[in-house]
């Protein structure tokens, strides 16, 4: 039994974070950890089949989080055909307006947190807006169809189909990748490509955070 509590707890030589959730007071949140130190009392006197014990888990990141993770996809602007008419007639006819392109994410937690920006072609020049920040994360490359780029701002990566380094394709109008995060309530996100097809969208994955 206590060969088997050692495997089960042994502490980590390496530096993988793993998720450990705990429920104090009613309310359940999670923390990226690693079990980092174990003590196992062998004295006399406990009783029998009970092994006083004590393990340590060290978590980088300070802060918890929810354990339900969220996604909100923001398909591209749609910009309508028509629009004014020449010669102009009165009353004028503006035309549809522009629709898609944006959605209000919220963070229920008390502080910022860094989701996960996926980016589906085909388009150019991607851009994401926060604003509530004012941040902006945009790159300078075109994207085939079905072809991704994801933003890890926890990270600070940028990956073209999940394994290409793209960081260097940001722009000077961008922030650095882990600037871009969702602070605490909601947050109004615009996706603004330069240009986009069918299906192109802006996919955000966040955790809501706690300090």
């Amino acid at each position: 039994m206590v060969a088997a509590l050692r495997s089960a707890t042994r502490v980590a030589v390496d530096e993988t974070l793993r998720p450990l959730t705990v429920n104090a007071l009613g309310e359940t949140l999670l923390v990226w950890a690693r079990p980092s130190q174990r003590i196992m009392s062998l004295a006399k006197g406990a009783p029998l089949g009970i092994v006083p014990y004590t393990l340590q888990w060290s978590a980088p990141d300070p802060r918890r989080y929810s354990v339900e993770e969220y996604t909100r996809s923001i398909s591209a602007p749609v910009r309508p055909d028509d629009g004014l008419g020449y010669p102009l007639g009165y009353p004028l006819d503006y035309g549809a307006p522009i629709t898609g392109g944006a959605a209000t994410l919220t963070n229920a937690g008390d502080t910022g947190t860094h989701p996960v920006v996926t980016i589906t072609g085909p388009c150019d020049r991607p851009q994401v807006v926060n604003r509530a920040t004012g941040f902006v994360l945009e790159f300078a490359l075109t994207l085939a169809a079905a072809e991704t780029l994801v933003v890890d701002c926890d990270a600070g990566t940028v990956l073209l189909s999940g394994s290409a380094d793209r960081l260097y394709t940001r722009t000077p109008a961008s922030v650095p990748v882990e600037s871009w995060t969702l602070p605490p309530g909601p947050s109004p996100i615009q996706y603004r490509p330069m240009w986009a097809g069918p299906g192109s969208a802006a996919a955000v994955r966040w955790r809501d955070a706690y300090l």
